[in-house]
C-alpha cells in the first residue's frame, strides 16, 4: 500500500497551531477544514494523489493541498465541522464560546455569533436525531448543547445536559444516542425530546 502524505507549509511569520480538523465533500470535491489558535479558518482541497505526480524533490510531503478560502475569527478556533442549512453547505467553528457559520467557498461569515455556552467549545458533532439535522457541542463549562439546524440562520441551542467537569469530545451514533467524554469519564446519553 502507498501512502500519500500532502502538506501545507506555514507562511512567512505565522505562528499558528492548527486545533480543529473536518473532512467533508463540497460540490463533488472533498476538502478538509482547519481551525488554528489564531482564529484562522481555511479551507483546502485534498490533492488527486491518483492523478497528479508528486513532486520528486519532497520525499516527506510530495503532494500540496490547493487553498481554497481563508477566513479570520476573532478568537481561537477549538472545532469546525460542515453543516447543511438552508440549502447552502456552511463551516461550523468554535470561537471561543460562540460558534460561528462561514461560507466555505467565498469564506465570509454568515449571519451572527451563536452562544449558548458559558466558557470555551471544545467539541462538535453532527448528525441525525429523530430525523432532524443537528450540531451537538460540548464545553469546558460543562455542558453539552444541541443545535437543530433546519430551522435557518436563527439557532436556539438545547442544553441538554449539564455534567460535573469539561466537555472535551462528543460523538452522535446513527441510533440517536450521544457519547460524550468529560474529565476522565465517558457518558453515553439518549436523545430525548428536548434535543429536537
Amino acid at each position: 500500500m502507498e501512502i500519500a502524505c500532502a502538506h501545507v507549509s506555514q507562511r512567512r511569520g505565522e505562528t499558528l497551531l492548527t486545533r480543529a480538523l473536518a473532512t467533508a465533500a463540497l460540490d463533488g470535491e472533498q476538502v478538509v477544514i482547519a481551525g488554528a489558535s489564531d482564529g484562522t479558518l481555511r479551507v483546502w482541497g485534498f490533492p488527486d494523489v491518483l492523478k497528479t505526480s508528486p513532486d520528486p524533490d519532497n520525499f516527506l510531503f510530495p503532494w500540496t493541498l490547493r487553498e481554497i478560502t481563508v477566513s479570520r475569527l476573532p478568537a481561537s478556533i477549538g472545532a469546525v465541522a460542515m453543516v447543511e442549512m438552508d440549502g447552502r453547505t456552511l463551516v461550523l467553528a468554535a470561537v471561543d464560546r460562540w460558534l460561528r457559520l462561514a461560507d466555505p467557498v467565498s469564506g465570509d461569515l454568515v449571519g451572527l455569533p451563536l452562544s449558548g455556552h458559558t466558557d470555551s467549545i471544545t467539541t462538535i458533532s453532527t448528525g441525525v436525531v429523530r430525523g432532524r439535522p443537528v450540531a451537538v457541542t460540548g464545553s469546558t463549562d460543562g455542558t453539552v448543547c444541541a443545535w437543530p439546524l433546519d430551522g435557518g440562520l436563527q439557532i436556539d441551542p438545547v442544553i441538554v445536559r449539564r455534567l460535573p467537569a469539561a466537555v472535551n469530545a462528543a460523538a452522535l451514533t446513527s441510533d440517536d444516542r450521544l457519547a460524550v467524554g468529560f474529565g476522565a469519564d465517558v457518558a453515553v446519553l439518549a436523545a430525548n425530546r428536548k434535543m429536537t
